[in-house]
């Protein structure tokens, strides 16, 4: 059966002056004169029977018909998009990751030589991000991320749920003798990502339920507060997959032993890719060496 489709350059000019507000500009988007998108809209205007874009001194707006339609255009033009790149990806033998922010530069950074063997010859295209809100729209084979996540569409499997460590140097142990349980824990410098919730967690899982106001510095990332711990700066909650290094050569010193686990980390790819031989080979290479955080 012949589909009965509006022509396609019609379709681009219009979904570029939608995305851009703007004739000329969706003109330059598209490499011609704003006159030929105009035409190009007079085109679609007649082939779909009503009016999709209004003109006047202010500029064009889409009507409330056209902008139900852009949508429409717009989501088919982004599957689009994203098929093709997914194409090239492919003949280029390319895997591309998301990271979270922490675990890609204290853990994976290190293995990049191993994680290059289990996946061959594959190009890695490696993005930190803590934040997967576009990751279902988005150029993505795979993402590691910490804390919870569902979207539709992608399937998720648990890779660890590591211990939550209180951590800090030697330096500030040395200095602050009087630090032995969690209690105590909050009469010092408490360094924070962005909000105090995940100190707040581990202090109600030490048997701490009204903790008062926290305060301290917060860095944002669980890796940038680590480093603030090992320059002497107070006391970092981290889990063990990101300090197990410098627990290991004593740079930094657990202060209150426990084995609380709040989140984990989470192996996430579009469902239809799960099977795919990069994507399988990655998580299989995760799953070996993130074996010793799963107990």
């Amino acid at each position: 059966m012949v589909r009965r489709l509006p022509p396609l350059v019609a379709l681009r000019a219009f979904e570029a002056v939608g995305r851009t507000g703007s004739l000329r500009k969706a003109a330059r988007d598209l490499g011609v004169g704003h006159t030929v998108v105009g035409r190009h809209i007079a085109t679609l205007e007649e082939w779909l029977g009503c009016e999709v874009l209004l003109s006047d001194f202010r500029g064009v707006q889409l009507t409330a018909r056209g902008a139900e339609f852009h949508r429409v255009v717009s989501s088919a033009f982004a599957m689009i998009e994203q098929g093709a790149e997914n194409m090239q990806a492919s003949q280029r033998g390319e895997l591309r990751l998301w990271c979270a922010p922490g675990l890609a530069m204290t853990w994976l950074m290190p293995r990049l030589a191993s994680m290059r063997t289990a996946l061959g010859d594959a190009n890695i295209v490696l993005s930190v991000r803590d934040d997967l809100t576009d990751f279902g729209t988005a150029q993505i084979d795979i993402a590691i991320h910490y804390g919870p996540y569902a979207a539709e569409g992608i399937r998720c499997e648990e890779l660890a749920h590591p211990r939550m460590l209180p951590v800090a140097s030697p330096e500030f142990v040395a200095a602050h003798p009087e630090l032995k349980t969690a209690a105590d824990l909050l009469k010092t410098s408490l360094l924070h990502e962005r909000s105090t919730r995940p100190w707040e967690h581990w202090l109600k899982a030490s048997g701490i339920d009204n903790p008062g106001t926290i305060t301290g510095q917060r860095l944002h990332h669980a890796h940038i507060a680590m480093e603030a711990a090992l320059l002497g700066e107070g006391v970092a909650l981290v889990n063990w997959l990101l300090v197990r290094a410098h627990l290991n050569a004593g740079r930094l010193i657990e202060m209150v032993p426990s084995d609380i686990r709040l989140d984990g980390y989470l192996f996430c790819a579009p469902a239809e890719k799960w099977d795919d031989d990069l994507v399988t080979r990655m998580r299989d290479w995760l799953r070996a060496e993130m074996k010793d955080a799963r107990a």
